[in-house]
């Protein structure tokens, strides 16, 4: 409803209100013929009356009729109040409306009319009372034009309004909530991100004692009781460790903060080596093990072969735990050449329990394996195939399966790389072997005789190959004659040194007896002349076959060689080392990693204590621990960079649990030279020590070296 305006007299008319002169009512109903009281008689959509000064309606044209439902033809004498009264749907209006009629001013309003049949409608009024130009009487004129489509359009307008407007501040709502919600889940990302980073440095740090003390161990005389509670000690803490990498690992791509290096590298050795990792686990379930690497491989390419060495670790690590019976071989082969760049597919291949084709779709999902049953028989945290997927993807491959169930599965993968070109070619170390030469290969596997067979073809050398003891003994004793016998030392009904023995008391061994062996297997046979390691390194071997064939002997290596070797390596690179590490366990570890490779270090307990040694002696290697009391690893490494200056900076190695990028990127930016992660390995440790001693052999050329990546 809308309010009553009253215009006085004296008081200008709005243009909005509807201005009727009195001149076209003048003769009422006597001047019927006059045409404009015709068309105003007949108006369609505006009601028109006109009542006495004394407010009784005495005409009303249809219109008005139509709109309200009176009969105003009907005889009474009606008034515009009682009109006002009858129609309006607001009573008090109505009485509002007609309490200002005497006022003989001009009225204008809005309001809802009622039909007698009891529909209504909006209407705008105007009421005015005006003079007779001929002298007559005053008239009072009442005009209700039906608005009810304007109405309704202004109230749809108006509830478009509100719906827009109430749009408006529900977005601003769900934006200030995605801020915040964009806030919380930064400071929560960062706080898991903070969690997860000093869990693993609480547990890598006794994990070090755990595995360090182990690998001490191993290296003293035991028997085969406690070496076999050794190796279960050093196999749950190396299972622990690799539940801690697979959870950073899966945070961080989580986060899509995972980075890949671009560093050259050698490609073979980096399945080779991968291969070995997991050599001991699968020979101790008397499972071949076999690397057939395609000839057509780059051999130096770019990219990041720590993540490629993982995507290897987790395949042969899922292959020999779900194989009992059979082989594992890794397989490797150039798929397309491009514009510098190599399109490289591997796979890893088992005899294991398969896989049913309905369950694989869940092979690459974090945290799932096959079923409930795989996880508690075998274990796992089930993220290493979603890990090892998005790392083949990052290195522009894909990764599928092949697989049945009781017939052994197949995990391809593919990666984009390109190869590094060397400045140098890599000098010819190989000895040229003498045309004519023969190799016996006894290898019950199919696939590591194949290997054997190209791998030899390489050498070059004339090979003839069999499956077991007996075709080997049936050719020497039809006279056959060998210059080299490479034996695989498990077999099909016999044991390869037993037949060894055996060929050597009928005096049919004219040649040298080489064992193809697993690692950490011992041979104390005589009539064994050498052995190879499996899973088999290419170049060690053809290196190791061609020495063989060109002298006509084999030096024979003696259970202790590996370690007087690594005893050697302080000979060889003399560095004078600190320690600096709080940890009791974690000294323990280091000084006899330390010992082992023939190093005798200056041990300190904090970082004072370090600045102050590295200040009063010149140590060309300081291994710098990280998080100790008063003065951490990085504040007494730029106490040290800051006091001695550039020209005369020792060789920095970070020790620490933390292996996070910012850790890294701290260690750096703190002047550090190189960063090693606990558990401290010997040979990463060895690896260290060899790039202090080539700083310091050739400063000039190697200011500094990266960060490594352990």
């Amino acid at each position: 409803m809308s309010p009553i305006n009253v215009i006085t007299e004296n008081q200008p008319q709005t243009e909005a209100a509807p201005c009727f002169q009195g001149r076209a009512f003048s003769t009422s109903r006597r001047s019927g013929g006059n045409s404009l009281q015709q068309a105003v008689a007949t108006a369609e959509k505006i009601g028109l009356a006109v009542a006495t000064r004394h407010r009784v309606i005495e005409w009303a044209n249809p219109a008005l009729g139509r709109q309200t439902g009176i009969d105003f033809a009907a005889p009474g004498n009606l008034t515009l109040d009682a009109f006002l009264r009858a129609v309006f749907v607001d009573a008090a209006a109505a009485d509002r409306l007609a309490a200002v009629l005497p006022t003989g001013g001009k009225i204008t309003a809005t309001h809802e009319i009622r039909h007698r049949d009891g529909q209504t409608f909006w209407a705008d009024l105007t009421i005015e009372l005006i003079p007779d130009d001929a002298g007559g009487p005053a008239k009072y004129l009442l005009a209700a034009e039906d608005i009810s489509p304007f109405r309704s359009h202004e109230e749809e307008m108006a509830r478009a309004t509100a719906a827009i407007t109430d749009l408006d501040n529900q977005f601003e709502l769900a934006i200030g909530r995605t801020q915040q919600l964009a806030v919380d889940a930064a400071a929560a990302n960062q706080a898991k991100s903070a969690f997860l980073a000093m869990m693993s440095h609480e547990i890598r740090t006794p994990l070090n004692g755990v595995i360090g003390m182990a690998c001490i161990l191993e290296s003293t005389a035991l028997d085969e009781e406690q070496r076999e509670c050794l190796r279960t000690i050093k196999m749950s803490g190396e299972a622990l460790l690799a539940v801690i990498n697979d959870t950073l690992d899966y945070s961080k791509i989580e986060a899509g903060r995972l980075d890949l290096e671009e560093v050259e590298f050698d490609l073979r050795a980096c399945a080779e080596e991968a291969a070995e990792l997991l050599a001991s686990r699968a020979f101790a379930k008397k499972l071949e093990l076999v690397c057939d690497l395609g000839d057509d491989l780059p051999r130096r390419v770019i990219g990041d072969p720590a993540r490629l060495r993982q995507i290897f670790v987790n395949l042969i690590g899922n292959a020999v735990k779900f194989t009992a019976t059979g082989e594992i071989v890794v397989e490797g082969r150039l798929e397309t050449v491009g514009d510098g760049i190599r399109s490289l597919r591997f796979a890893v291949r088992d005899t294991g329990i398969g896989i049913p084709a309905d369950k694989q779709h869940r092979l690459f999902h974090s945290f799932s394996q096959v079923d409930a049953s795989t996880t508690r028989k075998y274990g796992g945290t089930g993220l290493g195939l979603a890990i090892s997927k998005r790392l083949a993807e990052l290195m522009g491959g894909k990764m599928r399966v092949e697989s049945a169930a009781g017939a052994g599965s197949s995990f391809i993968f593919t990666l984009q790389t390109r190869v590094a070109t060397p400045a140098v070619p890599p000098p010819v170390t190989t000895p040229a072997v003498p045309p004519g030469r023969r190799v016996l290969v006894i290898d019950d596997n199919a696939s590591s005789r194949g290997v054997l067979l190209r791998y030899l073809d390489n050498v070059p050398a004339r090979t003839v190959a069999v499956a077991d003891a007996a075709a080997a003994t049936a050719l020497l004793d039809r006279g056959e004659r060998f210059d080299l016998v490479l034996i695989d030392h498990h077999l099909a009904g016999s044991e390869g040194p037993d037949w060894a023995r055996a060929m050597a008391a009928g005096g049919r061994k004219t040649c040298p007896f080489i064992l193809l062996t697993a690692l950490g297997e011992t041979v104390a046979e005589p009539a064994i002349d050498g052995v190879i390691r499996k899973p088999l390194r290419r170049e060690a071997f053809t290196d190791r076959v061609s020495q063989i064939l060109t002298t006509g002997h084999a030096a024979r290596i003696t259970p202790n060689a590996a370690a007087q070797n690594a005893t050697g390596t302080a000979l060889r690179q003399p560095l004078k080392i600190l320690l600096a590490e709080d940890n009791p366990v974690n000294q323990v570890v280091a000084r006899h990693h330390l010992a082992r490779l023939g190093y005798k270090a200056t041990m300190v307990t904090d970082g004072l204590l370090a600045v102050d040694a590295a200040l009063t002696e010149d140590f060309d290697v300081i291994l710098m621990d990280i998080q100790m009391p008063d003065c951490d690893g990085f504040e007494a490494t730029r106490r040290i960079r800051q006091a001695r200056g550039l020209a005369d900076r020792p060789w920095i190695v970070a020790l620490t649990a933390g292996v996070s990028p910012a850790d890294r990127s701290d260690a750096t930016e703190a002047g550090m030279n190189d960063y090693l992660a606990k558990p401290l390995r010997p040979e990463a440790l060895e690896g260290a020590l060899t790039r202090a001693w080539e700083q310091k052999s050739t400063p000039a050329e190697i200011p500094a070296a990266p960060v490594a990546r352990i």
